[in-house]
């Protein structure tokens, strides 16, 4: 089994009201006109989330991309400083612009040994039984999702497979 654990730093930017993904890009856009390197390479984008319990998808958390921390503040912060609406949220105790961390964990599992997952389990030490219920639908759903797309392959039909499966909501 091998696992990769990493800490990443990132950086919250609320607006206010509701963000759709049309501004939500503009923004990053915007970003990418005051540092390119916050806007391309490597972890460079955004998530759109909902900030601290807020009702609609109002905020924006970045990853620090391939760029130094002062670099990824800085541009960042400039950013929101700029932007009507716009809060950089993640601060110190003095009220600066900073970033977090968020621990991020691939964990390995022996499929063949552990069908269910057991290894992947075990990094989540006593996880409820209502997460446990979900997991295991989810993995069921999982294998419904690929045993369909085996099917689909076997009878030469994915294209039509794949135009029924995924459609983008109405516009």
């Amino acid at each position: 089994m091998s696992n990769y654990d990493i800490s990443l730093d990132y950086a919250v930017v609320t607006f206010a009201g509701a963000l759709s993904g049309v501004q939500a890009k503009g923004f990053f856009d915007y970003l990418g006109t005051i540092d390119p390197a916050l806007w391309s390479g490597t972890f460079a984008g955004f998530t759109q989330i909902d900030f601290q319990g807020a009702p609609t998808n109002n905020s924006m958390l970045f990853l620090k991309p391939a760029a130094t921390k002062q670099r990824f503040i800085t541009g960042l912060s400039t950013a929101a400083s700029t932007t009507p609406g716009a809060t950089y949220v993640t601060l110190n105790n003095n009220n600066q612009p900073t970033t977090a961390q968020a621990g991020v964990a691939f964990p390995g599992n022996d499929w063949i040994a552990f069908p269910d997952g057991a290894q992947y389990l075990a990094k989540l030490g006593n996880p409820s039984p209502k997460l446990l219920n979900e997991l295991a639908a989810l993995r069921q759903r999982h294998l419904q999702a690929v045993a369909n797309l085996l099917n689909a392959i076997e009878k030469g039909q994915v294209n039509i497979y794949l135009r029924n499966q995924f459609k983008c909501p109405a516009q």
